[in-house]
């Protein structure tokens, strides 16, 4: 909705300023009132992203979660790191909501530690296009814990024990259609750390060719 307000921004103030039965100019809003609908929509658009994705997908998703994850905790992280080198007053309380916004982000995130988060570790490996290097990402290496060994064994033991279960398994053909829209929106809103790498030029190449992959 907001989004279509600000498309509608001249129509909208010109109804305001017109308005002959009523004096409604106090419904006026001012440019900084734009501005913070400017930085709202812009604040919420990944999640608004995310959630269409997911809403309209027509197949398995489970294994994008982290994906989904780290790019909304970049995309808010990023956001607040812009907004701490402003002074304006409605600036600075919305790097407050931010905070707020990391702290409720990193709750949900940390139940997939235990082990009901293993289901997204396991469907990640499962996706044919990642595996193990799901869990090569600098992300995965911010603790003491090697998280990649720590899921593979995981993994393997799982798959051990279902496979006892039902040996015979019937395969089924992977969708892939409804992924496309994830997928877009993934490297959208994925950090782009390769911006601030002062790497030399050959290696900047070799990233930029290998981040299509």
């Amino acid at each position: 909705m907001i989004h279509r307000v600000l498309r509608l921004r001249s129509a909208i103030d010109h109804f305001v300023y017109n308005w002959s039965k009523d004096n409604i100019s106090g419904l006026t809003l001012s440019e900084t009132e734009w501005k913070q609908l400017g930085y709202l929509v812009e604040l919420t658009f990944p999640f608004y992203s995310f959630t269409m994705d997911l809403e309209h997908g027509g197949g398995p998703s489970v294994h994008k979660v982290f994906d989904i994850y780290n790019a909304l905790y970049d995309h808010l992280d990023d956001s607040k790191t812009r907004l701490r080198r402003k002074r304006t007053p409605w600036k600075s309380q919305v790097c407050g909501a931010l905070d707020a916004a990391l702290a409720k982000h990193l709750e949900y995130y940390n139940r997939t530690y235990r082990t009901e988060g293993y289901v997204y570790v396991i469907a990640s490996i499962l996706d044919p296009s990642k595996k193990m290097t799901a869990f090569d990402d600098e992300s995965w290496k911010d603790d003491a814990t090697d998280w990649k060994t720590l899921y593979g064994t995981v993994f393997k033991e799982v798959f051990t024990h279902y496979q006892t279960l039902y040996p015979d398994v019937e395969r089924r053909v992977a969708q892939r259609d409804h992924l496309a829209g994830i997928d877009r929106s993934i490297q959208r809103f994925k950090r782009r750390r390769v911006l601030c790498d002062d790497a030399p030029i050959a290696e900047e190449i070799k990233r930029y060719i290998d981040e299509g992959k």
